[in-house]
């Protein structure tokens, strides 16, 4: 009875056998891709790394003004529960619009502690990305706007035919 356990046994065992030695040489392999550009990156230098970062994204002047507003000291978002409506206030307790924060948390140029409830307030802090976008942007110009006046027509005299 022995013998028939161990010869069902040993074909069993070889497979897991093999099927370990599989994984190692592919765990191997992976750890040596990784570590190959691991050094590759580490060569390149700084500036080859910057010129190949993307540009900062676009923004706003609205989202200027808020992102302004909470880099220097970072904010606020709450709910009031009584009414249920989101608020949110940059460190001098002044409002930020809500709409305007939603589209640069989703851009990922601020973030947001998310490790504490809304109802006691969870901290915004600008990104690195947030603070990129914020050295680049260029203000738009507002064009003035003056008054289209159009000279009254000077008649003209029919001249000789």
């Amino acid at each position: 009875m022995r013998q028939a356990r161990h010869a069902e046994a040993v074909p069993a065992m070889a497979g897991h056998l093999a099927d370990a030695a599989h994984q190692l040489d592919l765990a191997h392999t992976g750890c040596y891709y990784l570590a190959s550009g691991i050094t590759r990156d580490l060569k390149q230098p700084a500036e080859q790394n910057q010129s190949q970062a993307t540009p900062p994204q676009k923004i706003t002047d609205s989202q200027y003004a808020a992102l302004a507003r909470l880099s220097a000291g970072g904010g606020t978002r709450y709910v009031i529960s009584r009414y249920g409506v989101l608020k949110a206030i940059d460190k001098d307790r002044a409002t930020v619009n809500v709409a305007t924060l939603n589209s640069l948390i989703k851009r990922g140029l601020v973030a947001v502690d998310t490790t504490t409830p809304l109802h006691q307030g969870q901290r915004l802090q600008v990104t690195a990305e947030g603070h990129r976008a914020l050295v680049h942007h260029k203000p738009t110009t507002a064009p003035t706007r003056t008054a289209a006046v159009t000279p009254p027509a000077a008649k003209q005299a029919p001249g000789p035919r």
